[in-house]
C-alpha cells in the first residue's frame, strides 16, 4: 500500500491543484453571499462522481455535504472546512479577488482563510476518486457558510444528526494543531431604573448610572482558571440609553452588550449567576436582566491522547521532517459547535500563510502541497 501511496503523491497535479485554489480565490464568498462558491464547488464534486446535497442556509448561503461511502468497516472521518471570508478590508496592494502569485506565495482575500484547505479537501476527494480507491469507512466532507459570522452554517450541519468518528477542520494551523478553544458568549444586559425630573434625580433611578457603576465594577468577578485554555475578563462592547432629543428626564432605561471569552465550566448559568452577584455585591437599585445572545459558543478540548492525533503527528512528521505542535486557541471557529454541539472530537490543521484576516493575505503553496499529501496519507491509514 505504501508504495501505491507513494505513486499517487509524485504524480498528481499541482498545477490543477493551485488553478483551482486560484477559481475558489476570484469567487467572492463574503459571509452570508457563499451561495456561488458553494454552487462552483458541488459542480467540482459532482464532476468527480461523488454524492453531494446543498444545505440552504438563506436565499445566498449554502452549505455544501458530500460523502464517499466506504464498505463499513472502518471508521467515519469528517473533513471540514467554511466557505466565508471577512469583507475585503481598504488597504489591498492589488485586487483581492485577483489571486497573485509569488514564489511559495499566493495572494488573495481567504486565500489562507480558509479557501487553501477548500483547495486541500478537493484534492483530497480527486486523489481518492481519480485512482478508485475503495475506503473501508466513510468519508464525509461539510463546507460550511458563516463561520466568520454567527456559524449559522455548522449548526445546519449539525441538525441532520450526522455522525463522524472524527473530524477535522482545515484551518490555517500548519505548525500546531489546534485542540481546544476558548468558548465565546455575548450577554444582553437590560437596565430598568425610574424616571423622575432632573431637577430632582433623587427621586429617581438612573439606569444609565446604574449600567454605568456596574460595567466599572466587571473586573471584581473572578473568572475561572483552566490549565490550557487562557481565561478572559468581561468586555464591554456597546451601550444604548437615554434621550434622542433634548429632555430634563432622568433616562429609566438603557442596555449594554458584554463579551465573554469563557473556559470549561463557565456556563450560560454560572456567567449570569456571576453577574447577578456583581449587582447585588453593588446594592444597585435599578433592575438587571441579563441574557445570553448569539452567537454562541462552548468552550471545548480534545483529548490529546487522541489515536487519530498520534496518527495526523506522525505522519506530519514523515512528510515534513518537523514535529507538529499542538495548541489551545483563544479565538473560536466551528470546531467549538463540532465538538460540543455534535460530540465529534475536532482537530484544527490546514495549509496557512499570512495577513489572516487583513489587507494583502497570502497562503504557502508548499504548505498546501503538504497538507494535501499529509490528510491524504492519514485518511489512507484509516479508510484504506
Amino acid at each position: 500500500m505504501e508504495k501505491i501511496l507513494n505513486e499517487i503523491i509524485k504524480t498528481y497535479d499541482k498545477k490543477s491543484v493551485l488553478s483551482t485554489l486560484k477559481e475558489i480565490i476570484k469567487i467572492p464568498s463574503v459571509s452570508g453571499e457563499e451561495r456561488k462558491l458553494a454552487q462552483f464547488i458541488r459542480g467540482k464534486l459532482e464532476q468527480l462522481g461523488v454524492e453531494v446535497s446543498i444545505q440552504k442556509i438563506t436565499e445566498n448561503s449554502e452549505n455544501v455535504i458530500a460523502s464517499i461511502k466506504g464498505s463499513g468497516c472502518g471508521p467515519t472521518i469528517l473533513m471540514a472546512g467554511h466557505l466565508d471570508t471577512v469583507p475585503p478590508l481598504d488597504g489591498w496592494s492589488t485586487d483581492p479577488f485577483e489571486p497573485i502569485e509569488e514564489e511559495d506565495k499566493i495572494y488573495g482575500l481567504g486565500a489562507a482563510d480558509m479557501k487553501a484547505g477548500v483547495a486541500t479537501i478537493l484534492s483530497v476527494v480527486e486523489l481518492i476518486v481519480r485512482n478508485k480507491l475503495e475506503l473501508k469507512g466513510n468519508l464525509i466532507i461539510s463546507l460550511m457558510a458563516d463561520e466568520e459570522g454567527y456559524s449559522k452554517g455548522v449548526k445546519k450541519f449539525l441538525d441532520k444528526g450526522l455522525k463522524a468518528d472524527v473530524a477535522f477542520m482545515v484551518e490555517p494551523h500548519f505548525y500546531k494543531a489546534v485542540i481546544g478553544a476558548t468558548g465565546k458568549m455575548l450577554i444582553l444586559s437590560k437596565v430598568k431604573g425610574k424616571a423622575c425630573h432632573a431637577a430632582n434625580p433623587n427621586e429617581g433611578i438612573n439606569a444609565i448610572e446604574e449600567a454605568s457603576k456596574f460595567i466599572a465594577n466587571l473586573e471584581r468577578i473572578e473568572t475561572l482558571k483552566h490549565q490550557k485554555i487562557k481565561s478572559q475578563p468581561y468586555v464591554t462592547l456597546n451601550m444604548h440609553g437615554g434621550y434622542e432629543k433634548y429632555s430634563v428626564t432622568v433616562p429609566d432605561y438603557c442596555t449594554f452588550t458584554l463579551n465573554k471569552h469563557t473556559v470549561p465550566g463557565e456556563t450560560k448559568e454560572f456567567v449570569i449567576e456571576q453577574l447577578a452577584n456583581l449587582k447585588k455585591t453593588l446594592n444597585l437599585k435599578a433592575d438587571f436582566i441579563f441574557e445570553i445572545g448569539e452567537p454562541y459558543y462552548p468552550p471545548y478540548t480534545v483529548d490529546e491522547n487522541l489515536t487519530y492525533l498520534k496518527t495526523l503527528k506522525d505522519v506530519y512528521k514523515n512528510v515534513t521532517k518537523n514535529e507538529l505542535g499542538l495548541e489551545y486557541s483563544n479565538g473560536v471557529s466551528d470546531s467549538n459547535c463540532l465538538v460540543e454541539i455534535g460530540g465529534i472530537p475536532t482537530v484544527n490543521f490546514g495549509p496557512s500563510g499570512g495577513s489572516i484576516h487583513a489587507p494583502n493575505e497570502w497562503v504557502s503553496k508548499n504548505q498546501l502541497f503538504d497538507a494535501i499529501e499529509i490528510y491524504f496519507r492519514l485518511i489512507a491509514k484509516y479508510l484504506l
